[in-house]
């Protein structure tokens, strides 16, 4: 029941039904623990007997749990940040693109069976097998690599019509933030004089190289870092997870941060399996990407970002 209203039972379900593990953690100052998210799996599923649920991790917008319901198997489910919560799972709603691409994408991806637009809020689906491309990195062939490049380049080839059904990025393209207007209001008070007139200056050359570079837009993930593939090492299956910021864009913004963290010989293994040609062109893109990340998280004060940052990319620019 997507984005379907599920209230939340008024009183736990019978302690038999729920395993041991019910430790809190905090959400913005909320309590979001693995009994609250029972119960409110038992409310869809009805009172079944619950034989295992674990909190997995905490992300910047949402607390995973593995939940396994007997006879059922086991599920994810996320418990959602509620600033802006229900936008992201507005967001999650529009992931469902993906389902729509014929023939039909050569891995598994998050199929959300229910979610909850009350708090709290919250999302479910079907496990995807796997651990992180993340962590197996260093341990998996380039034939794998290889198969993720290809399996990344089948989704970004989904049909033009669904392409216009995604939504924009969260990021703004790059044309936007180098604006005169978005530098001046949302930049220039984060840098220091010589360095905001150095970006004034190299902006017209900038904008007009990346105009060169750009390629058409297709369906992306928008946030395709290394954590959002799942290796099933037993089958050498892929998935990828983490939909939320599906939109159109650049493809190669996806393997910008696919990539990002990988030494050249598994980045020359991915472009390999996806097809990507023209590699002079991808690494001058990279830079691109980089600058676009920097500026937006400068206009909103990321603390890890700093004008130091903005430098550094105008110097690999330049050269």
């Amino acid at each position: 029941m997507i984005l379907d209203q599920i209230s939340t039972p008024t009183s736990p379900p019978p302690p038999e039904l729920v395993s041991a593990e019910t430790t809190d953690h905090s959400i913005d100052g909320e309590q979001a623990d693995v009994r609250a998210v029972t119960c409110l799996l038992l409310s869809v599923l009805g009172q079944e007997k619950v034989i295992h649920n674990k909190r997995l991790s905490a992300g910047e917008n949402s607390i995973a749990y593995e939940i396994e319901l007997e006879g059922k198997g086991p599920y994810i489910f996320l418990v959602v940040k509620s600033r802006n919560a229900q936008k992201r799972l507005r967001r999650l709603h529009e992931s469902r693109i993906m389902e729509q691409i014929e023939p039909p994408l050569p891995f598994a991806f998050p199929r959300f069976e229910f979610a909850s637009i009350e708090d709290p809020f919250i999302v479910g689906y079907p496990k995807i097998p796997g651990e992180s491309l993340t962590k197996l990195l260093n341990t998996i062939s380039d034939t794998v690599l290889e198969d993720v490049g290809r399996k990344v380049r089948a989704f970004h080839n989904a049909p033009s019509a669904l392409v216009e059904q995604a939504p924009d990025s969260i990021v703004p393209p790059l044309v936007t933030l180098l604006g005169s207007s978005y530098l001046e209001t949302h930049v220039q008070p984060k840098l220091p004089s010589p360095l905001f007139k150095r970006l004034e200056i190299l902006t017209p050359r900038l904008l007009d190289e990346w105009k060169s570079l750009e390629s058409p837009l297709s369906l992306t993930h928008g946030d395709l870092g290394p954590d959002h593939i799942l290796i099933d090492t037993a089958t050498d299956g892929i998935g990828m997870i983490d939909p939320e910021r599906l939109c159109n864009n650049d493809p190669d913004s996806d393997l910008w941060k696919l990539t990002r963290s990988m030494n050249p010989h598994q980045l020359e293994a991915v472009l390999r399996g996806y097809g990507h040609h023209d590699r002079t062109m991808f690494e001058r893109k990279r830079l691109f990407f980089h600058l676009q990340r920097i500026l937006d998280q400068l206009a909103w004060q990321h603390p890890k970002v700093t004008p130091p940052d903005l430098e550094k990319a105008l110097d690999a620019l330049k050269s």
